[in-house]
């Protein structure tokens, strides 16, 4: 909460800090890429992560190693892929095959995708004064939007 101090100037270290991280909760959605999902270390605990929900996060098991040796190998005409998609046709890197065949793409586009997906925009009307309600950026209550 606020509390009882209304005007911004007044308010210390902790209060903003609190603000802001109510803008950021806001803001940037939480989306987990589990990167590294072609180590065999990592196929067990990132299929139990994906079977228990763990805790309502949007994870996106990822390899950003296979993403980019597809996009290096496009760019060097050895292959034809199509960013997020799960084949591509000529001769892929060591390994791209076998991995998308078993996770199906590199979740790396997947990942950003959601993100972007999943945030909304958030209004804000900076004051001056929260008694009054009067403009920090401009005279009259709540007179500017900002939207993040």
């Amino acid at each position: 909460g606020l509390e009882k101090e209304r005007n911004i100037s007044g308010w210390g270290k902790d209060q903003l800090h609190r603000l802001v991280a109510a803008f950021l909760e806001v803001r940037f959605p939480t989306v987990v890429a589990l990167n590294k999902c072609d180590r065999p270390s990592a196929k067990q605990r990132v299929t139990e992560l994906l079977a228990d929900g763990a805790a309502g996060d949007d994870l996106v098991p990822c390899c950003a190693r296979v993403e980019a040796a597809l996009v290096v190998a496009r760019a060097n005409g050895s292959l034809a892929y199509e960013d997020g998609a799960g084949a591509f046709n000529g001769d892929g890197p060591a390994g791209a095959a076998d991995y998308l065949t078993e996770w199906g793409t590199t979740g790396v586009l997947d990942a950003i995708s959601r993100a972007v997906a999943g945030a909304r925009p958030v209004h804000a009307y900076p004051v001056a004064d929260l008694g009054s309600l009067r403009g920090a950026l401009s005279p009259g209550p709540l007179a500017t939007c900002l939207a993040f």
